[in-house]
């Protein structure tokens, strides 16, 4: 018999089974197991939706179809996005508003990303997305306040998971915790 794993025991184990059963008698089983763990995703999706509401994203990405595709997936996880295409409009952005994380090409038509940093521009952790991949780079930009760096192309799940992280680390002083 085939047996499917449940937090480390088997469905028969699980169900307190002695493992001499037929497969029909672990539908009833399987089918509330599944049951249970569709209601615990369905809480947790909640949950994390509400935590994720109210957070604050700038997007500095010059880069269209990116910076749409950043946008539009960031959107969708429950965050406000604010996309500046150019350095001049996301100094404007950073200068009108708060934000809670802020996504930072360094390739920008009018200047060098990194310069936000440099000017002392964030108030908020940064990460960098960047086709730059030499350990000087991501050194520099560590070592200007970066909290991380991407670099391109990357998987959309990797930039919310290192979001979901900067968000679990920031201080007492930021929104985010009072969720």
């Amino acid at each position: 018999m085939t047996e499917r794993f449940f937090r480390g025991a088997s469905v028969v184990e699980a169900a307190g089974l002695d493992g001499h059963c037929e497969l029909a008698e672990l539908n009833p089983v399987v089918t509330a197991i599944a049951g249970i763990h569709m209601h615990v995703s369905k809480v947790e999706h909640w949950y994390l939706y509400i935590w994720r509401t109210g957070v604050r994203i700038l997007l500095v990405e010059d880069n269209v179809l990116l910076g749409d595709a950043l946008s539009e997936h960031l959107s969708s996880m429950g965050w406000d996005v604010t996309w500046a295409k150019e350095y001049k409009l996301a100094t404007e952005a950073l200068s009108r508003a708060s934000f809670d994380i802020i996504c930072l090409d360094r390739g920008l038509p009018d200047g060098d990303g990194l310069d936000i940093l440099r000017r002392g521009l964030h108030q908020c952790p940064t990460i960098i997305l960047s086709a730059l991949d030499q350990l000087s780079d991501r050194l520099e930009a560590k070592n200007l306040g970066a909290a991380d760096y991407l670099t391109k192309p990357f998987r959309l799940e990797d930039l919310t998971h290192r979001i979901e992280l900067l968000l679990l680390n920031s201080n007492g002083d930021n929104k985010t915790t009072r969720h």
